[in-house]
Protein backbone atom coordinates (compact mmCIF):
# COMPACT_ATOMS: atom_id res chain seq x y z
CA UNK A 1 0.00 0.00 0.00
CA UNK A 2 1.37 3.45 -0.94
CA UNK A 3 1.85 6.20 1.60
CA UNK A 4 -0.80 8.87 1.69
CA UNK A 5 0.29 12.10 0.03
CA UNK A 6 0.32 15.34 1.99
CA UNK A 7 -2.53 17.84 1.56
CA UNK A 8 -2.06 20.65 -0.95
CA UNK A 9 -3.77 23.71 -2.37
CA UNK A 10 -4.30 23.38 -6.13
CA UNK A 11 -4.53 26.53 -8.25
CA UNK A 12 -7.04 27.07 -11.04
CA UNK A 13 -4.32 26.67 -13.68
CA UNK A 14 -4.04 22.97 -12.84
CA UNK A 15 -7.80 22.39 -12.82
CA UNK A 16 -8.21 24.15 -16.19
CA UNK A 17 -5.43 22.07 -17.72
CA UNK A 18 -7.10 18.90 -16.43
CA UNK A 19 -10.60 19.80 -17.63
CA UNK A 20 -9.65 21.03 -21.12
CA UNK A 21 -8.31 18.10 -23.15
CA UNK A 22 -6.60 20.37 -25.70
CA UNK A 23 -4.65 22.31 -23.04
CA UNK A 24 -0.88 21.99 -23.42
CA UNK A 25 -0.59 20.82 -19.79
CA UNK A 26 -3.54 18.39 -19.88
CA UNK A 27 -1.50 15.18 -19.60
CA UNK A 28 0.69 16.57 -16.81
CA UNK A 29 -2.29 17.88 -14.84
CA UNK A 30 -4.26 14.68 -15.33
CA UNK A 31 -1.39 12.43 -14.27
CA UNK A 32 -0.67 14.53 -11.19
CA UNK A 33 -4.31 14.88 -10.06
CA UNK A 34 -5.09 11.20 -10.61
CA UNK A 35 -1.89 10.11 -8.85
CA UNK A 36 -2.41 12.46 -5.92
CA UNK A 37 -6.06 11.45 -5.52
CA UNK A 38 -5.45 7.70 -5.82
CA UNK A 39 -2.72 7.96 -3.18
CA UNK A 40 -5.23 9.51 -0.76
CA UNK A 41 -4.01 13.09 -1.08
CA UNK A 42 -6.38 15.81 0.10
CA UNK A 43 -6.79 18.92 -2.07
CA UNK A 44 -7.94 22.36 -0.92
CA UNK A 45 -9.12 25.34 -2.94
CA UNK A 46 -10.90 28.59 -2.12
CA UNK A 47 -14.58 28.96 -2.99
CA UNK A 48 -13.45 31.52 -5.56
CA UNK A 49 -12.16 28.59 -7.67
CA UNK A 50 -15.60 27.65 -8.98
CA UNK A 51 -16.34 31.11 -10.43
CA UNK A 52 -12.83 31.44 -11.84
CA UNK A 53 -13.09 27.99 -13.40
CA UNK A 54 -16.54 28.61 -14.91
CA UNK A 55 -15.35 31.81 -16.57
CA UNK A 56 -12.18 30.21 -17.93
CA UNK A 57 -14.04 27.17 -19.29
CA UNK A 58 -16.66 29.40 -20.93
CA UNK A 59 -13.92 31.48 -22.58
CA UNK A 60 -12.11 28.34 -23.77
CA UNK A 61 -15.15 26.46 -25.06
CA UNK A 62 -17.74 29.16 -25.72
CA UNK A 63 -20.38 26.93 -24.12
CA UNK A 64 -22.09 28.17 -20.95
CA UNK A 65 -23.62 24.80 -20.02
CA UNK A 66 -20.21 23.14 -20.37
CA UNK A 67 -18.70 25.70 -17.98
CA UNK A 68 -21.47 25.12 -15.43
CA UNK A 69 -21.26 21.32 -15.75
CA UNK A 70 -17.50 21.30 -15.17
CA UNK A 71 -17.79 23.66 -12.20
CA UNK A 72 -20.38 21.29 -10.72
CA UNK A 73 -18.13 18.30 -11.40
CA UNK A 74 -15.27 19.97 -9.57
CA UNK A 75 -17.48 21.06 -6.68
CA UNK A 76 -18.37 17.38 -6.17
CA UNK A 77 -14.87 15.94 -6.74
CA UNK A 78 -14.27 13.83 -3.59
CA UNK A 79 -10.59 14.69 -2.85
CA UNK A 80 -11.35 18.43 -3.11
CA UNK A 81 -12.40 20.52 -0.12
CA UNK A 82 -13.76 23.94 -1.05
CA UNK A 83 -12.85 26.44 1.68
CA UNK A 84 -14.90 29.63 2.14
CA UNK A 85 -12.96 32.86 2.40
CA UNK A 86 -13.23 34.25 5.91
CA UNK A 87 -11.82 37.48 7.35
CA UNK A 88 -8.42 35.90 8.11
CA UNK A 89 -8.11 34.65 4.53
CA UNK A 90 -9.07 38.04 3.11
CA UNK A 91 -6.54 39.83 5.36
CA UNK A 92 -3.79 37.39 4.37
CA UNK A 93 -4.72 37.73 0.69
CA UNK A 94 -4.37 41.52 0.87
CA UNK A 95 -0.94 41.20 2.52
CA UNK A 96 0.21 38.61 -0.04
CA UNK A 97 -0.99 40.70 -3.00
CA UNK A 98 0.88 43.75 -1.72
CA UNK A 99 4.03 41.89 -0.67
CA UNK A 100 4.50 39.83 -3.85
CA UNK A 101 2.74 42.06 -6.43
CA UNK A 102 0.33 39.26 -7.32
CA UNK A 103 -3.12 39.57 -8.82
CA UNK A 104 -5.97 39.13 -6.36
CA UNK A 105 -6.74 35.66 -7.74
CA UNK A 106 -3.14 34.48 -7.44
CA UNK A 107 -2.82 35.99 -3.97
CA UNK A 108 -5.86 34.02 -2.76
CA UNK A 109 -4.14 30.69 -3.49
CA UNK A 110 -0.83 31.76 -1.94
CA UNK A 111 -2.66 33.03 1.16
CA UNK A 112 -4.59 29.79 1.51
CA UNK A 113 -1.43 27.70 1.22
CA UNK A 114 0.22 29.89 3.86
CA UNK A 115 -2.72 29.71 6.28
CA UNK A 116 -3.06 25.93 5.89
CA UNK A 117 0.74 25.40 5.94
CA UNK A 118 0.60 23.23 2.82
CA UNK A 119 2.27 23.45 -0.61
CA UNK A 120 0.64 25.23 -3.54
CA UNK A 121 0.47 23.23 -6.78
CA UNK A 122 0.32 25.47 -9.85
CA UNK A 123 1.47 26.10 -13.41
CA UNK A 124 1.41 29.87 -12.79
CA UNK A 125 4.93 31.29 -13.17
CA UNK A 126 4.35 34.19 -10.76
CA UNK A 127 2.99 31.90 -8.05
CA UNK A 128 5.92 29.54 -8.56
CA UNK A 129 8.57 32.25 -8.25
CA UNK A 130 7.41 35.27 -6.25
CA UNK A 131 6.48 33.75 -2.85
CA UNK A 132 9.66 31.64 -2.59
CA UNK A 133 10.55 31.31 1.09
CA UNK A 134 7.01 32.27 2.11
CA UNK A 135 5.28 29.08 0.97
CA UNK A 136 6.28 25.94 -0.89
CA UNK A 137 5.17 25.99 -4.51
CA UNK A 138 5.44 23.09 -6.96
CA UNK A 139 4.52 22.26 -10.52
CA UNK A 140 2.42 19.14 -11.04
Amino acid sequence: MSAERPPVVVDTSVWISWLIPTDVNNATATNWLVGHSKAGGQIYAPSFLLAELAGAIRRATGIESHALDLANLLENFPPLTIVPMDAAMIDETVRVAARFALTGASAIYVAMARLLSVPLVTFDREQLTRPVGYIITVRP
